[in-house]
């Protein structure tokens, strides 16, 4: 956000940015030549938006400049007397703090459900890789595994459900439902994973 009364404000501007001013140049009437463009150049360097305030030179947005920001879709809003610019300024560093720390919190919790997922990753691969050194073969599906598995098709889904919320695993995959087969007829077993 930058604050600026001149007629080419955007060699003072970045892109991104919001302009506040007060007009303090701006003719009432019809713009002058220095003005013509104003809107179509702040969108050239990319602005985004202008925060027109009201009560010290104008009563009202010139009428030229609600035309020009329209024109080329500069959002243009007015800013009461009673407001001053560094209150918007500091709504506005509020606001990007908070959305920053969000972003923290949110890469936070990702990296964690990444590790649980890395840590679920390597077990489900040891198991496997155990049971297959014994001939273990995959199962076409919940009925073949359960059959497999010497248990009930309403057990081993009981089982799959559970471990589907603790994994999050994609149950309709013959071979996730092998290995999480394997998982429960090796526990079942006294097997362990280290």
């Amino acid at each position: 956000m930058q604050v600026s009364e001149s007629a080419d404000p955007t060699t003072y501007l970045e892109g991104g940015g919001l302009l506040l001013t007060t007009g303090l140049v701006m003719p009432d009437g019809t713009p002058d030549a220095a003005h013509r463009e104003y809107a179509s150049r702040l969108v050239e360097i990319g602005a985004r938006g202008v925060g027109f305030g009201l009560g010290i030179q104008h009563e009202h947005v010139p009428q030229w400049l609600i035309y020009q920001c329209e024109a080329v879709g500069l959002p243009l809003f007015t800013v009461p007397l009673a407001t001053p610019f560094i209150d918007i300024s500091k709504t506005i560093a509020r606001g990007i703090s908070d959305d920053t720390h969000r972003n923290a919190e949110r890469m936070y919790r990702n990296q964690q459900r990444n590790r649980q997922a890395t840590k679920r990753i390597q077990a489900r691969r040891y198991v496997p890789s155990t049971c297959c050194g014994h001939g273990c073969k995959a199962a076409a599906g919940p009925e073949e595994a359960a059959r497999m598995a010497g248990m009930h098709r309403h057990t081993l889904t009981k089982y799959l459900g559970a471990i589907d919320k603790e994994l999050s695993a994609d149950l309709n995959d013959p071979g996730t439902i092998a290995e999480l087969w394997y998982a429960c007829r090796f526990s079942r077993f006294g097997g362990t994973l280290k």
